[in-house]
């Protein structure tokens, strides 16, 4: 246990630390790394929308990437086994890496689309008992649905890349 949690918490800092700081920055320069495109999100939500959701919008795109980082983590941790007999079988380094990335995006796409919906429903009903009006625009729709698959493909990078660079010998005695 004590390893996971080594090799866990460098990438789970650098990961909050950088969106957060994405997030709270209102203009943002590119450059080559993974930062610059979420930079460049955070920047899109800035013009739409204050500062305060943005920070809000950072802060759930890092927890989102930590869940999914931490859900595949265990997944490749369970499955260390399968992967090894994958491995033996010939199967490529990029096609187990292409795999776990595939599990993450689904499990990232459904929980968008459980968000989304329970905000339709949570709107339904403001409307019905209060007389509130809660306006959904479709930018922010589909900003919300980038920014998630986003944060899931991030999430699952490490995972996969760990289940690529298994041993098939190593994988297979593991237990």
């Amino acid at each position: 246990m004590k390893k996971i949690s080594q090799n866990i918490i460098p990438i789970t800092l650098a990961l909050a630390a950088a969106l957060v700081a994405s997030a709270v920055m209102l203009q943002v320069t590119p450059n080559s790394s993974w930062m610059a495109f979420t930079g460049w999100v955070i920047f899109f939500l800035s013009i739409q929308t204050p500062l305060f959701l943005n920070v809000i919008v950072g802060v759930a795109a890092t927890i989102s990437a930590l869940v999914i980082l931490l859900t595949m983590y265990t997944t490749v941790t369970e499955r260390t086994r399968q992967i090894g007999i994958m491995k033996s079988l010939g199967m490529a380094n990029a096609s187990i890496a292409w795999i776990i990335a595939q599990e993450a995006l689904l499990i990232s796409f459904f929980g968008i689309v459980t968000g989304i919906l329970l905000t339709f429903i949570l709107r339904f009903l403001l409307t019905k008992i209060t007389t509130l009006e809660v306006e959904i625009s479709l930018t922010v729709v589909i900003i919300t649905f980038v920014v998630g698959l986003i944060g899931g493909a991030l999430g699952a990078l490490y995972p996969a890349m760990r289940a690529a660079r298994l041993d098939a010998v190593e994988a297979l005695s593991y237990e």
